[in-house]
């Protein structure tokens, strides 16, 4: 059946202009294996490519009307009609005499005298399949895509389980999923049997391939923030017309390998990747850098490194406390921290964190990574406030941690007591020299 174009844009008011200065040119639009040549250009705006609305309708076969009264646009494309409105965040969807409004991330707008929208949500919403090619800048669109009613064939190849997994392994998970319609999407999930916890759970949006690769180093290094014990993984992917195929089995956590403790220390260093000190234990001189103006001097040890950067457990202990505040200010300074008991009215505190990877009534082992650095609280940089309590009493963490090969402490006024604290040990300390952080990366 032939087509009607009925378009007519005009502005109406500057109030609806898109401000376009951190938008990317060059993107190229394909419909069907043809490009399609537009007078103004497509460009990518806070994240999402945007297109001249009429020039993408009328090539895919769409019924276009313009309501210049509400400055609002429909489409019309076998048998659904889709509406939105310049400056509006939503959209409507008329389908099979059903009507649903969806949320649009960025507004249809004004750029060069032209309306611009999202193309992946107009587009999906008329039937459209959308596919995108980073490195070419380029968005694929498929008009004579149909979704069948005829469930999909999914196969998955090349995924494992992980063996011979201990807390702190990490596990680089990697394989294919081919399919005879397109994935619209892969989730990864992994749940604790036993406590029904979950550790992971992520989706991949917008797959758009009958073939998809999955090597994720973000979810490799989120498998070494697994717990001793049993754990279920489910990969599922999710085609056009909703088949769902799942890719499971169980695997075992082990008990870490523990670190050797040597000389007279009991416990570990809390950030393996920095020993850089930047503020001592307990100075009660009022001038010293590690006093900042408190009358009874600081009662735990500051180890700076960057944001995110690992944080272990010292001693195999139980979480007895988690304070996850996420901001600047919170209780007593501390922001976001962990409090292990280690028995025998033995604590440990780790503060001013980034990141929390166990919950209150975990068990931990020492060398188990806890959390990573941050500048939550009341903190001018990112680093580790890690305090040592017996008996309610606060302890030197100088006095008995196994020190960093390269622990360094930089202010001169600390070194002093940082000097007598180490030599009461039998260690000489380091003399100073320029410290990089990436050394042990």
């Amino acid at each position: 059946m032939k087509k009607f174009f009925i378009v007519s844009f005009f502005i109406l008011s500057l109030i609806f202009m898109c401000t376009v200065s951190n938008a990317q040119d060059g993107v190229s639009v394909y419909l069907n294996g043809q490009k399609i040549e537009f007078d103004t250009q497509p460009t990518i705006l806070n994240g999402r490519t945007m297109v001249p609305v009429r020039a993408i309708l009328e090539a895919a076969g769409a019924i276009v009307g313009w309501d210049g009264t509400n400055n609002m646009i429909t489409a019309e494309k076998d048998g659904t009609t889709i509406s939105f409105g310049i400056g509006s965040n939503t959209m409507a969807v008329k389908k099979y005499g059903r009507t649903e409004v969806i949320e649009l991330d960025v507004a249809p707008c004004l750029i060069n005298e032209r309306t611009y929208v999202a193309i992946k949500h107009v587009a999906e919403n008329l039937g459209i399949n959308v596919g995108w090619n980073g490195e070419m800048q380029r968005v694929i669109l498929d008009s004579n895509y149909k979704v069948s009613s005829v469930p999909n064939k999914i196969e998955f190849s090349d995924f494992y389980l992980p063996e011979g997994m201990r807390v702190g392994d990490y596990h680089n998970l990697s394989g294919s999923i081919l399919a005879d319609g397109v994935i619209d999407r892969v989730n990864i999930k992994v749940t604790d049997k036993n406590s029904g916890r979950i550790h992971i759970n992520e989706t991949q949006f917008g797959v758009n391939e009958e073939y998809y690769y999955y090597s994720d180093y973000d979810n490799k290094l989120k498998f070494g923030r697994l717990s001793p014990g049993v754990k279920l993984l489910e990969i599922t992917a999710v085609t056009k017309n909703e088949t769902r195929a799942v890719f499971s089995g169980e695997f075992y956590v082990d008990y870490p390998v523990l670190p050797q403790l040597t000389g007279n220390s009991t416990m570990l260093w809390p950030v393996p990747k920095s020993g850089f000190i930047s503020t001592i234990f307990w100075c009660n001189n009022v001038q010293c850098h590690s006093n900042g103006g408190r009358s009874r001097g600081h009662a735990a040890l500051d180890i700076a490194a960057p944001e995110n950067f690992d944080v272990l457990a010292v001693k195999d202990g139980t979480v007895i406390r988690t304070v996850y505040e996420g901001s600047k200010t919170g209780t007593g300074g501390y922001g976001n921290y962990i409090l292990i008991d280690h028995g025998n009215g033995l604590t440990t505190q780790y503060s001013h964190l980034y990141s929390i990877f166990v919950s209150e009534g975990d068990y931990v082992f020492a060398g188990q990574v806890i959390g990573g650095v941050g500048t939550t609280g009341n903190s001018t940089g990112n680093h580790l406030d890690f305090a040592i309590e017996q008996n309610g009493v606060r302890v030197d963490p100088l006095t008995c941690l196994e020190m960093h090969p390269r622990v360094r402490c930089f202010e001169e006024c600390d070194r002093p007591i940082f000097i007598e604290t180490l030599a009461q040990r039998g260690i000489q300390a380091p003399e100073n020299d320029e410290y990089y952080f990436y050394d042990y990366y």
